[in-house]
């Protein structure tokens, strides 16, 4: 802050003294410094200072990116629809930091709007659109949404697909259970003319790990240990896969061999490896690895905590998994940065309503939205699931759920129906 401050006194000399003319790109750092010390509302009357030669793409991306980080949507949307109203040049640019504030939000329906509104205004969409849209589609399993994108973004001469977009395409896939598609896209990401081979063989790791492929694992691994020194990241993805391809024994070899290498110094190191146990029900193992973590002078985060939840569940501990969430709530009272991942909830959810456990089901429900998490449309969904196992009704659901401002739509209706029926 020291640093940002001074930069700040030198550029409000250089304004007043004038030694040399400004250009576009120090207006945009004079705006960015004006945010972070003074304020977006600073920032903001400033830009309309700026001469109107220099109000470009840049500018407009710095202020930008200061509303989205305080969440001021709106301001946001004002401001993106007069970069459109002005002409600006390279204005996907902008729409994509929408575009990602919106998908990180998982509000897929404002997304669909700022394509449509791409659309419109003639602005074409560039690589980093069409992956961040695919993933969208990718992280929901949606196969036929992704592969409409898919099939546009062949059709734009513009634009050239990555490793990125074949390992997207592949994690798609997985989710989905299209295994043969997804090794096909895994082999596209292997034998593509890519450069940063160092980054495409982390995907590798990964993506075989997720089809549990043990061979080409160990075959990317001896090329991973054949190319530059052996990253802590290399290390981590090998661990997690070997973890997929259930070998606990070489998982642990490999976490050694970090270990000699400089590892071990975060937590998430430990993780890595705590995350074998989790897909494997290793409890007794897990809990070690959990007193070598506070013997490192570590301290447990919310991936930490969350594998624990997962082995437990795994092993079927789930007193014990309970009194795990339980206990990473009470850290996080601490700290905002320590709740809880919202997966840790979701995983119990899946778990007991497969049971048929409403009881527990639905206090997971309640420590979920008393972490400070809003109930979302999937976590009723897991809920309903509960219900039908249990052969129980869930009277005032529709109220319920309105309450949490999530819409009950067809589905959620047809499956009440089915319950009532009951």
């Amino acid at each position: 802050m020291i640093l940002v401050s001074f930069g700040f006194q030198i550029l409000d000399w250089v304004m007043e003294e004038k030694p040399y003319e400004f250009l576009e790109m120090d207006h945009a750092i004079h705006v960015d410094l004006i945010g972070k010390i003074n304020g977006v509302t600073s920032a903001s009357k400033h830009y309309t200072q700026i001469p109107p030669a220099f109000q470009t793409t840049m500018i407009y991306s710095v202020l930008l990116a200061a509303y989205l980080e305080r969440n001021m949507e709106r301001k946001a949307e004002t401001l993106l629809a007069r970069a459109v109203e002005m002409g600006l040049r390279n204005q996907v640019f902008l729409y994509n930091q929408m575009v990602h504030f919106y998908k990180g939000k998982g509000k897929i329906s404002v997304v669909a709007a700022l394509l449509k509104a791409m659309d419109i205004h003639a602005v074409k969409a560039d690589l980093y659109t069409y992956n961040m849209i695919l993933d969208l589609r990718a992280r929901k399993g949606d196969a036929d949404g992704m592969e409409k994108v898919w099939y546009r973004m062949k059709d734009d001469n513009n634009v050239i697909p990555d490793s990125a977009t074949f390992a997207i395409l592949a994690k798609g896939y997985l989710v989905a259970g299209k295994l043969e598609k997804a090794e096909k896209m895994v082999k596209k990401v292997e034998t593509g003319p890519f450069r940063r081979k160092r980054l495409v063989n982390l995907m590798l790791l990964k993506l075989y790990g997720q089809l549990g492929k043990k061979d080409d694992l160990e075959r990317i691994w001896t090329s991973v240990e054949e190319g530059q020194k052996v990253t802590i990241a290399d290390y981590e993805a090998m661990i997690r896969s070997l973890g997929m391809v259930g070998d606990a024994d070489r998982a642990e070899d490999i976490f050694e061999e970090m270990l000699e290498n400089g590892g071990g110094k975060n937590v998430q190191q430990y993780n890595a490896l705590l995350s074998v146990y989790a897909q494997l029900g290793r409890i007794k193992k897990g809990e070690n690895l959990v007193k070598k973590i506070m013997k490192a002078s570590l301290s447990p985060n919310p991936s930490t905590y969350h594998e624990l939840v997962l082995m437990y569940l795994k092993g079927g501990q789930e007193q014990k998994a309970m009194e795990t969430l339980l206990k990473a709530q009470k850290v996080s009272r601490t700290s905002i940065r320590s709740r809880p991942l919202y997966a840790s909830f979701q995983a119990a959810l899946n778990w007991f309503a497969e049971k048929g456990d409403v009881k527990n089901a639905e206090k997971i429900i309640k420590d979920l939205k008393d972490t400070g998490y809003s109930c979302a449309y999937r976590s009723y969904i897991v809920l309903l699931k509960a219900y039908e196992k249990a052969h129980m009704s869930p009277y005032g659901f529709i109220d319920r759920i309105r309450a949490d401002n999530v819409i009950p739509n067809q589905y959620i209706r047809k499956e009440l129906q089915k319950l009532e029926g009951t």
